[in-house]
């Protein structure tokens, strides 16, 4: 019997200080089943250079992640004052075509549409996003603040400056967001915090991670955030230690 076949993708997306945005291809072939088959071959492998869709190299950091089915990607450029410059609180999504991606090709879908006002502060740098299990939502982390994103037209659901109330319940006045995790049935957001809680001169500067549950229909934080790092560096080591998520 003649085996199902589908693509196995890995997309890794940078930002060079060359001012080149690259996304990185590793891709094959496999079984149904998992195994590679004698027919296994790479279908494409190396760097895939965005900079065709951009208006300038006026940018710094890009992130990115591919929906459920593997039909799309989701391209985000934080904009900045110059080449790998100082972020100015703006940030430009794309999506792009991940079968065509897939074979070293660049083919826009969607895009750009802007996120970010000059009300936001350059804290605001968008890390890693999530798409929900159904694919019509995309949960993007943002630095000092995070969006809920339209899969359809990358609209942002929470507002073009997203929520910036993730401090509410957190220990000290120093946070960022760099994980969004989506619940399976996308009623709530896992975010992942790096804070800052301690005083003291030799701590002051030492960082801890904590985890906070956000409700997607209320646009809020549900209850404090909970630290998941020093808690066990206290005990076990004897003192704090800094930690990130």
């Amino acid at each position: 019997m003649k085996k199902s076949m589908f693509k196995k993708v890995v997309f890794v997306s940078m930002a060079l200080a060359s001012a080149y945005c690259a996304v990185v291809f590793i891709g094959g072939y496999g079984s149904d089943s998992g195994t590679a088959t004698p027919s296994a071959q790479a279908a494409f492998s190396g760097n895939v250079f965005l900079n065709g869709i951009l208006p300038d190299d006026n940018y710094y950091h890009t992130h990115g992640s591919t929906s459920p089915d593997g039909s799309k990607m989701l391209v985000t450029i934080n904009k900045a004052d110059k080449p790998y410059g100082k972020t100015t609180g703006v940030a430009d999504l794309y999506l792009l075509d991940a079968e065509k991606l897939s074979q070293g090709r660049v083919v826009k879908l969607l895009g750009p549409v802007s996120i970010g006002s000059n009300k936001t502060t350059p804290k605001n740098v968008l890390f890693r996003s999530t798409w929900t299990a159904d694919g019509s939502k995309i949960m993007l982390s943002g630095g000092d603040r995070f969006w809920v994103i339209n899969a359809a037209d990358l609209t942002p659901l929470n507002g073009v400056d997203g929520n910036p109330n993730l401090l509410a319940g957190s220990i000290g006045d120093w946070h960022h967001n760099h994980d969004a995790l989506p619940t399976n049935d996308g009623k709530y957001v896992l975010l992942t915090l790096r804070t800052k809680p301690h005083t003291g001169e030799a701590d002051v500067y030492k960082m801890d991670g904590e985890i906070k549950l956000y409700d997607v229909a209320a646009n809020a934080v549900v209850g404090a955030g909970v630290s998941v790092c020093n808690g066990c560096h206290i005990k076990q080591l004897g003192s704090n230690k800094s930690a990130i998520l």
